[in-house]
């Protein structure tokens, strides 16, 4: 995700000065576009040869140059996060002279469904860290703070048998308790 997003915006072959620079000014008019930078169908020619030297042979036996002029547009890094650059491929490419956009919308779509994934099950994990904290703190306190009852008539008092002994009780639980209360706390904020 560190990397900028590219889309290629393909030309007709018979596409015009003025309809190319119309389409360069449209795209740089973009708050998402970094760069932009024109290929004409030499360069992609060039390019094609340079980066499958393997396929170089079919190339010759066309006789013609198959790839059409295109404009590159760099995006900026966060510009998939945003819903606006769906809109503005769509516009570009209704424009006379733009034939077709390679840009992996669906990759995009993922990456967004992942992000809202993640956050979701952030705050899953998070709410149950707290629920059972809830539950770890409520407990502790019952067992060291509230008077105890007797459990049988034979065995005595469970707990503590005077009020300072439950005062030390609580005392004791208090270190417990809070570390309990705030681990789970911490570990939802990061």
């Amino acid at each position: 995700m560190s990397e900028s997003m590219g889309v290629v915006f393909f030309l007709s072959s018979d596409v015009t000065p003025h309809e190319l620079s119309h389409i360069e000014e449209r795209i740089k008019a973009s708050p998402y576009v970094v760069r932009v930078s024109y290929v004409s169908r030499q360069q992609a020619f060039e390019k094609f040869e340079k980066n499958f030297p393997e396929l170089q042979e079919i190339l010759r036996n066309l006789g013609t140059n198959p790839f059409p002029p295109s404009f590159e547009a760099t995006l900026q890094k966060d510009a998939f996060r945003s819903n606006d650059i769906l809109g503005f491929i769509e516009e570009i490419k209704n424009i006379t002279g733009v034939e077709d956009v390679q840009f992996n919308r669906e990759w995009v779509q993922k990456i967004q469904s992942l992000s809202r994934l993640t956050r979701a099950i952030g705050f899953f994990l998070g709410g149950i860290l707290i629920l059972a904290s809830f539950f770890i703190i409520s407990n502790v306190i019952r067992l060291n703070v509230l008077p105890a009852r007797p459990r049988s008539k034979s065995s005595g008092w469970s707990g503590p048998p005077t009020p300072s002994s439950g005062c030390r009780f609580s005392l004791k639980a208090l270190p417990s308790g809070s570390w309990g209360a705030c681990c789970p706390w911490a570990f939802s904020i990061f």
